[in-house]
């Protein structure tokens, strides 16, 4: 039974945290003034991105909610993070053929990569400062005010769960800033690779098929590594699994003509206006 003066946050656990969060919300600022520099931002394709991941994401945890729903919150959250590529990727896909969604050129298929990412780093960037916000409140007042009213089966849910949050070395925090760049690098590639995919036309239902396949490995990665060899194995690993993913893309739509594409402008004459 774990005593209630053993569980707290550390001063290493708290600067971690403290990392992951601030990466989370400068990472995508970054690209976007650097998208900005060469004009390459768009409003509208920056906005449909937001809008399909929050909407693929609702989907994911709504099916996975209903095709697991006698299970714990514990296995539909893993669930949902290994269906959440069957989701996302089509939700691109969609995105890339409606009109509306403004996404006609290099420029407006990173814009929407970026609003994917961006927005999926926001969320868990709040969720980093939050969890912070419990560490606080754990060295400051004990576990007993998060188990009051709760029965024991619900508090002993509740303490493992902080348990987990303040076993969280600096070391794992920092391998979970290195995924969150290559991970906004993953999402900017498979935009780019179904963009580029159905601009050419041939078997552009193929392609998503590969960009699913991509992204649920990825993420597939990170539990079965953590399974296989711990938490330090699991973030290493990922980060050299989305390193991978990124060169493959990389290769598959000869990514030097897309920096091209971005730096002169080539292939952006649509008449969309910059921000």
């Amino acid at each position: 039974m774990i005593m209630e003066q053993d569980l707290m946050f550390s001063g290493g656990t708290f600067a971690g945290y403290v990392l992951t969060g601030v990466m989370y919300f400068v990472l995508p600022a970054a690209v976007f003034f650097c998208l900005r520099r060469y004009r390459a931002i768009r409003l509208i394709p920056l906005a449909a991105g937001m809008i399909v991941y929050l909407l693929s994401t609702r989907f994911c945890d709504i099916f996975t909610g209903m095709l697991l729903r006698r299970q714990t919150i514990a296995i539909q959250t893993a669930a949902a993070a290994c269906f959440v590529g069957l989701f996302e990727e089509p939700g691109r896909f969609l995105a890339m053929k409606t009109p509306l969604a403004g996404i006609q050129s290099t420029a407006a298929a990173l814009s929407y990569g970026l609003g994917h990412a961006g927005m999926e780093c926001m969320i868990r960037g709040v969720r980093q400062f939050r969890i912070l916000n419990i560490g606080q409140r754990l060295n400051v007042n004990g576990i007993s005010v998060f188990l009051s009213d709760k029965t024991t089966e619900r508090a002993a849910e509740i303490t493992a769960q902080i348990q987990g949050y303040a076993d969280k070395t600096l070391v794992l925090s920092v391998l979970d800033a290195l995924n969150t760049v290559t991970n906004v690098g993953v999402h900017l590639a498979l935009t780019l690779l179904i963009y580029k995919k159905l601009r050419e036309g041939l078997h552009p239902v193929r392609w998503l098929g590969l960009a699913c396949m991509l992204h649920v490995s990825l993420n597939d990665c990170g539990i079965s590594m953590s399974i296989l060899g711990g938490m330090y194995f699991s973030g290493i690993m990922t980060v050299f699994w989305g390193i991978g993913i990124i060169v493959l893309v990389w290769k598959l739509i000869s990514g030097s003509t897309v920096l091209d594409e971005i730096r002169y402008q080539m292939a952006d004459s649509e008449g969309y206006v910059s921000y």
